[in-house]
């Protein structure tokens, strides 16, 4: 992806949040589009839509931003229950600039993946990293497996594939 397009995402981005104020980037109305091993087949979800699967609330240390917050959403074990097919292996998460991070089946059952809508009471806005982000509720700076997994705190989260 070229850095013009880049530019050009981030600026119309912050021209929205001049024009229409944070409420445009934050809310149960933003979506997350699903692919890959999924049991309806490629389909978009609301905020509201993944928040309905059960709403989890923790508040953890961030190792990006060196602080405690409270965070909500959902756990990736109940997404994966609720929109896996039972032979989902992998998850990518892909955040709004194309990054991505993989998550395989080993790593979410040994630690607590949270999909979080919300920091502090608040839908994650554009300003914030939303709409979703990835935190991981009992992180340990000691524990290797989160030592290498701290790179997979991923933000901006816009697309989920399921792999089997």
């Amino acid at each position: 992806m070229s850095g013009q397009f880049l530019h050009y995402a981030a600026v119309t981005a912050v021209m929205n949040v001049a024009i229409w104020g944070p409420a445009a980037w934050a809310g149960p109305q933003d979506v997350v589009h699903l692919s890959g091993d999924v049991t309806a087949g490629t389909q978009s979800v609301s905020i509201a839509d993944l928040e309905a699967i059960g709403l989890a609330e923790v508040e953890t240390f961030n190792p990006h931003e060196a602080n405690a917050d409270q965070y909500a959403g959902v756990w990736l074990t109940d997404l994966i229950e609720t929109f896996g097919t039972g032979q989902t292996q992998s998850v990518t998460l892909t955040a709004i600039d194309h990054y991505q991070a993989q998550f395989s089946r080993q790593e979410w059952q040994e630690m607590e993946v949270l999909l979080a809508t919300r920091a502090n009471g608040k839908f994650l806005e554009f300003e914030t990293r939303g709409p979703m982000r990835v935190v991981i509720a009992d992180y340990d700076e000691t524990k290797r497996l989160h030592q290498e997994t701290v790179a997979k705190w991923v933000w901006m989260i816009t697309e989920i594939e399921f792999q089997d």
